[in-house]
């Protein structure tokens, strides 16, 4: 019994010699993580330096400007120019790759930011801006609206109250309302072009007084309403001195002169012209009057300065003369004053830069 006791225990020793090794072998596995070699990694190249290259220009004593400082790339292209003035302000102008004019800004010696626009590729189409005058007062501001199409609103002198809003469509359209100072709509206008729109006047309580439009023949057709109907076309002639031209929001330079030509007297379909007043040369006395009769002729009467009537003279359909007369006693030709009135020539964008300049009419009624 000993000698099969002594064997066991040298057979259970053999198998655990045996098996310890497997048993260490297999906790070192689990344990231990297969370790790699670190990544190689390059370092990220250092970014390219701008080139820049300066070149002030002292600017000649004549000039507004004092220096023009020129920013240009790395290939001879400019990207910016600072200009200084000679009355303080400064002014910086950031172009495209193209060259054309991306940005500018006008800065007083204050540090005010009197004028800051944005413009499209194009250089020239403006897309964001505003500018304010001395004081600090907002003299208008110009957004893109998300439909494409732009907002332009200029303020009276005290910098709140609206004047005008200009809307710019994309297929270039223009849709101007013009306001008093009171708030109430004064003109509407709308066209292709600043020279040629269709413009519309209200009075205070929002009534449509008259239409204007340009014809072909560069005058003007004021259609004058009452009532809601048209009750006459006046004819004017309209002389521009000193480069009238509407920009910024006012207009600078010149002025503009009208003459009234004549007036076509409207029946109530308000097509039908029963009567024709000719005006003379200076526009504001009647020198001829052409009425309609109701063959398809027409009773020409020439007037005196006084009114009254000097000759009359008959005209078939065909404008054949039938007859002239002189009256043996003396005949006036009633005309109303409303039908030559010139209260319809209305042009708020040289009212409202009268009081931009002058105070003095800043009193005065729209």
């Amino acid at each position: 019994m000993k000698t099969n006791n002594s064997a066991g225990r040298n057979w259970l020793a053999v198998l655990l010699a045996l098996a310890l090794p497997l048993v260490l072998t297999g906790c070192n596995g689990e344990d231990k993580e297969e370790k790699k070699a670190p990544a190689q990694t390059t370092a990220p190249a250092p970014a390219a330096k701008e080139v820049r290259k300066e070149k002030t220009e002292l600017m000649p004593e004549s000039s507004g400007e004092f220096s023009r400082k020129h920013v240009t790339d790395e290939f001879g292209r400019e990207i910016e120019l600072h200009i200084h003035f000679r009355n303080g302000d400064t002014g910086v102008k950031f172009f495209y790759q193209t060259g054309k004019l991306k940005e500018e800004t006008l800065t007083s010696k204050s540090g005010l930011v009197k004028q800051h626009r944005q413009f499209a590729r194009d250089g020239k189409t403006l897309i964001a801006g505003k500018e304010s005058r001395n004081d600090g007062t907002a003299k208008w501001e110009l957004v893109t609206n998300p439909d494409g199409s732009t907002s332009k609103t200029t303020f009276w002198y005290d910098g709140t109250r609206v004047f005008a809003v200009e809307k710019t469509l994309k297929d270039g359209t223009l849709e101007q309302s013009f306001f008093r100072k009171d708030g109430t709509l004064w003109v509407k206008k709308t066209g292709k072009d600043a020279e040629n729109m269709v413009s519309e006047n209200y009075d205070k309580g929002g009534v449509l007084l008259s239409k204007s439009k340009k014809l072909a023949d560069g005058r003007y057709e004021v259609t004058k309403i009452e009532n809601g109907k048209a009750i006459a076309r006046q004819l004017w002639k309209k002389d521009t001195y000193g480069g009238y031209g509407y920009y910024g929001g006012g207009y600078n330079g010149g002025y503009s002169s009208w003459t009234l030509v004549s007036v076509d007297e409207l029946a109530a379909d308000e097509q039908t012209v029963v009567r024709t007043i000719v005006m003379n040369s200076s526009g504001y006395s009647v020198q001829e009057v052409r009425v309609a009769t109701a063959d398809g002729g027409k009773v020409v009467k020439t007037l005196r300065y006084d009114g009254s009537v000097e000759s009359e003279e008959v005209f078939d359909k065909d404008g054949n003369s039938l007859s002239k007369s002189q009256p043996a006693e003396r005949k006036e030709e009633k005309v109303d004053s409303k039908l030559t009135g010139r209260s319809d020539i209305v042009e708020p964008q040289q009212r409202w830069q009268q009081q931009e300049d002058y105070p003095y009419y800043r009193d005065q009624a729209e």
